[in-house]
């Protein structure tokens, strides 16, 4: 299993869930829960390694308190092709820099554009975070949108 703990509903394969981690370059997005118990939606860049969806956020970044006081979370990977669920998120401040130079690596961040050298300035403070998924289901939409449609 990709996952530890969490079969993939509606997955056709496990060929197919990772190709389509490897291959999938939108990023992720993140639904937590604000202090006041409100849903807030944290998109990031993320990469699957060793059973986990792997990210990075700055240590005074909201995001990163959040997840300190409350690690439960909603995901979404998607476009036509998709894969949500629920899940827990651990954080590493001691692997922020590592997964920071594996995403901008990922995501084609070159090393001396602007971005890179703003992340990597900072990279003693961005924390790596590692969401092991409890629940997932994969979908393909792209059937549906094919198709075509009666009009009226």
């Amino acid at each position: 299993m990709l996952f530890p703990n969490c079969e993939v509903r509606a997955c056709p394969n496990e060929t197919t869930l990772r190709t389509f981690l490897e291959g999938h370059r939108e990023p992720m997005r993140l639904a937590v829960l604000d202090r006041h118990g409100t849903p807030q939606i944290a998109t990031l860049w993320f990469r699957y390694e060793a059973g986990a969806l792997w990210g990075v956020s700055h240590a005074e970044a909201w995001l990163t308190r959040r997840l300190q006081r409350a690690p439960k979370v909603g995901f979404e990977i998607s476009t036509g092709l998709g894969l949500r669920g629920q899940g827990t998120v651990a954080l590493f401040p001691e692997a922020g820099g590592a997964q920071l130079d594996h995403l901008l690596a990922r995501y084609g961040i070159g090393e001396g554009s602007r971005l890179a050298r703003w992340l990597q300035g900072r990279r003693d403070q961005e924390w790596a975070l590692r969401l092991a998924p409890s629940k997932a289901t994969f979908w393909d939409y792209a059937p549906r949108m094919t198709e075509p449609h009666a009009h009226g």
